[in-house]
């Protein structure tokens, strides 16, 4: 990994391509090298790291994920472009598509959701958890205040017991606290506590 972040810092990511390629550590490993190196490309040189990340095989996925991750904390623009041209199969691109808005939400919430209205509607479910799991954690109460603003119950219910999961996870007392502030007869709260 030395070496890597060492070819990182210089900026020579196709030798660190190279090394990755040529490494004979344990799959656990190069997978890390290879989300470390994508991750940084991604957000330096957009073009180049996505048409390399689709170069490399059986971890095309892993790499163009950790790419357009990078890319949407310095190029969202590019990152939902190139989401839109990615050879990958539903399952990988609605994954890869939860990664973007994910790491979007935790910078930009407001720029994720208007990049939200730009996708098709068959698109949105995947976009909407990516948006809540980047954002409940930063600015809790803005993102439950924009899921209870959804009209669709099951939806609404949906991303709510997701987002109290992963705040519950990240911040017992807090989301607890937010728990116990509910009213009792608010519709959506057996989804949450179950």
């Amino acid at each position: 990994m030395k070496k890597l972040l060492q070819r990182l810092e210089a900026g020579d990511f196709q030798a660190a391509l190279h090394d990755i390629r040529t490494d004979r550590s344990t799959a656990y490993v190069i997978t890390n090298q290879v989300n470390v190196l994508f991750y940084e490309w991604g957000a330096s040189h957009p073009e180049a790291a996505m048409k390399s990340a689709l170069t490399m095989g059986l971890r095309t996925y892993t790499a163009s994920k950790s790419a357009i991750e990078g890319m949407a904390n310095t190029t969202p623009e590019h990152a939902l472009s190139a989401l839109e041209t990615l050879p990958l199969g539903k399952n990988h691109g609605d994954n890869i598509r939860t990664s973007f808005f994910r790491a979007l939400a935790r910078l930009d919430p407001a720029k994720a959701l208007t990049f939200l209205d730009q996708l098709d509607e068959s698109e949105h479910r995947t976009a909407k958890e990516g948006i809540v799991s980047g954002w409940i954690n930063h600015s809790s109460e803005e993102a439950l205040a924009w899921i209870s603003e959804h009209e669709r119950k099951e939806e609404r219910q949906a991303l709510l017991s997701m987002a109290m999961t992963i705040w519950a996870a990240n911040d017992f007392p807090a989301a607890l606290a937010h728990l116990k502030s509910l009213p009792t007869d608010d519709p959506d709260m057996p989804t949450i506590v179950s």
